[in-house]
């Protein structure tokens, strides 16, 4: 039996023995909606008839008992379940419905006078901004709960895996494997659907870095984050002697674009203590970038130099003196320059995200920010081996501004300690009265 089955008996058996119940059960089409209603239907019909109350209304849309419960299955459309404000919510197929960010927003009523909200998939291609990838994400922030299932494989990754069925063991898997490829198989049956033979980030890397804290909400267990006076949001005030990298992946600032991110690593623990993220015009972006930097000690301000990334650091140079740069070879005169700016390149661009994943594999990078999060975990190899978020509503802005700010490090020397600070000075006393015997000499 499969989750559809147990859906519909779960809403056949709240109608049956609750009165008044409003129920909503949703898909991505209208066939599909129809053939929910049919299972509600299916399993009515083969109830004892003492127990069945009689239906008032039957159509091939919805449902009516003598109780005043009733079943509606509708497919989803921009409109669908818009003034619905019943006792359940049922969304079958949740990661493949279109427009779900609206519908979920014209469902929430459902939610504010006390209702419930299930929300069930196979998820293939879901990311960071498809509806079902997000809440199972933040599932904690937002309210929800995961289904576990009773192995220990379901237990790990807390969603239903295909040993959890009893009738499917290690001959079944042996049989049914090759008809699959890597990726229709971990999608469909390993329940990963964030494509792990795409994945870049792998989710065993990823969980060395769990958390419990929603910057956007303030709700915290390990870590407070807090508004800073330039609309970052931040765990750390900075503390002084200690050096700091910021990386920036610029965008145009306009509504449906791109945002703007800058995220702040502190250089003695790697640890990611800031993030400001932005859709406002780019100058003013950058002006509120550059306060940042000079707050968190004069930071190492790392801007790519890529588009209107060039624009920014313009602006930035006029403002701000600790600008990263870059080396680069003459082709004319065979002499290395420095430029200001991170320049993404194919070249460049695989390093970075591979001495991330690499930072974030041995911990020598702590990840605290669920937004990157959830945009690293999203991110995925192409079919051209090239890595970028999933094509659709996705984002890469935090990826990319955290593996720049990573590479932004690189030149920024540990703070000295008290120890190594008096054994600077004794070499440099030293140099001092060795310079002043050999001039003594010479005279």
């Amino acid at each position: 039996m499969g989750f559809s089955w147990l859906a519909a008996a779960y809403c056949l058996w709240k109608v049956m023995f609750h009165a008044e119940q409003d129920i909503l059960f949703m898909s991505k089409k209208e066939a599909d909606a129809k053939e929910i209603l049919y299972k509600v239907k299916f399993m009515y019909t083969h109830l004892p008839t003492f127990i069945r109350i009689q239906k008032v209304q039957d159509s091939a849309s919805s449902i009516e008992l003598g109780n005043g419960s009733r079943i509606v299955s509708l497919p989803a459309t921009e409109d669908s379940g818009r003034g619905f404000a019943g006792s359940l919510v049922i969304i079958d197929e949740a990661a493949f419905i279109p427009w779900g960010e609206t519908v979920f927003g014209a469902l929430r009523p459902t939610l504010s006078t006390g209702g419930s909200i299930i929300l069930q998939s196979t998820a293939p291609n879901a990311g960071g901004e498809n509806l079902f990838a997000r809440l199972y994400h933040d599932n904690v922030e937002n309210g929800f709960h995961r289904i576990v299932g009773p192995s220990q494989e379901s237990k790990s990754k807390q969603m239903v895996h295909w040993s959890d069925n009893p009738d499917r063991d290690e001959k079944w898997y042996e049989e049914e494997r090759p008809g699959y490829t890597d990726r229709q198989w971990a999608t469909e049956m390993e329940g990963d659907f964030a494509q792990s033979s795409r994945r870049v980030f792998p989710e065993t890397i990823l969980t060395l870095h769990e958390f419990d804290t929603n910057p956007i909400t303030k709700e915290q267990t390990k870590i407070t984050w807090k508004t800073g006076n330039f609309g970052e949001l931040y765990n750390e005030e900075p503390i002084e002697g200690e050096r700091y990298g910021i990386g920036v992946d610029v965008a145009e600032g306009l509504e449906k674009g791109d945002y703007t991110v800058a995220q702040i690593i502190k250089k003695s623990t790697g640890k990611q203590i800031g993030i400001y993220r932005t859709k406002i015009p780019i100058i003013n972006a950058t002006e509120e970038i550059v306060k940042l930097a000079a707050k968190y000690n004069n930071a190492i301000l790392a801007i790519e130099d890529n588009s209107i990334g060039v624009a920014a650091i313009q602006i930035a140079k006029k403002r701000y003196n600790n600008l990263y740069r870059r080396k680069v070879l003459d082709k004319k005169t065979d002499v290395w320059t420095e430029k200001l700016g991170w320049r993404t390149t194919k070249r460049t661009k695989p390093l970075a995200i591979r001495e991330l994943e690499l930072a974030l594999r041995d911990r020598s990078v702590l990840l605290t920010d669920p937004t990157t999060r959830r945009e690293l975990w999203q991110y995925e190899y192409d079919d051209k081996g090239n890595t970028n978020a999933p094509q659709g509503s996705y984002y890469d802005d935090c990826v990319m501004s955290f593996a720049i700010a990573w590479q932004a490090l690189s030149q920024v020397k540990n703070p000295e300690s008290r120890s190594e600070r008096i054994e600077r000075n004794k070499r440099r006393k030293r140099k001092m009265l060795k310079r002043v015997r050999n001039s003594s000499i010479g005279y």
